[in-house]
């Protein structure tokens, strides 16, 4: 069959369709805020971005504990180039009697999208936070890390899968 030629347009050009910006790069406090997240966690830089919830808990942090946040992160930065992070992190952050605690709470934080209120001798120590105060973040719930390290569906939050009832549960 012979090629034939498209019919002739006329008029004029179809209007360029433009890319969309690229995002803004993330704030300095994000990054840091994903690499203490990523030592403290066990997980992977990807897999927490995945969450979607890193902005939540970042969001969060930084305005409820907008004194304690900045002070975790300084930290951080200046032991994150450290050979052994992890016994940096448990020197630096963990044994510490203000950073401890606030890290211990952000690790429950991303495994179980359920912040817990500071204990109230950490809070007359180090100052208190108006909005630190038990609660849940909904949305990040049924993609909190429990349910990744456990292996399980986060109950009522994500469904298996159509059918998937109808095989027995691998041992």
């Amino acid at each position: 069959m012979p090629y034939k030629a498209p019919p002739a347009q006329t008029g004029a050009a179809a209007p360029r369709r433009l890319l969309p910006a690229a995002p803004a790069a993330p704030p300095a406090e994000a990054a840091d805020f994903l690499g203490l997240s990523v030592e403290l966690t066990g997980f992977e830089e990807v897999e927490l971005v995945g969450t979607g919830a890193t902005e939540i808990y970042r969001g969060f942090l930084a305005e409820v504990f907008y004194d304690v946040l900045p002070e975790l992160l300084a930290t951080w930065r200046a032991i994150a180039h450290l050979p052994d992070r992890e016994a940096a992190v448990r020197r630096e952050i963990l044994a510490d009697p203000k950073l401890g605690p606030f890290a211990r709470a952000v690790i429950v934080l991303w495994y179980t999208a359920t912040w817990n209120q500071l204990p109230a001798e950490w809070s007359e120590a180090y100052g208190q936070h108006p909005d630190d105060v038990n609660q849940t973040f909904g949305p990040a719930y049924p993609e909190g890390l429990v349910w990744k390290t456990s292996n399980i569906h986060p109950g009522g939050a994500k469904p298996t899968g159509y059918g998937t009832w109808a095989f027995p549960p691998k041992a």
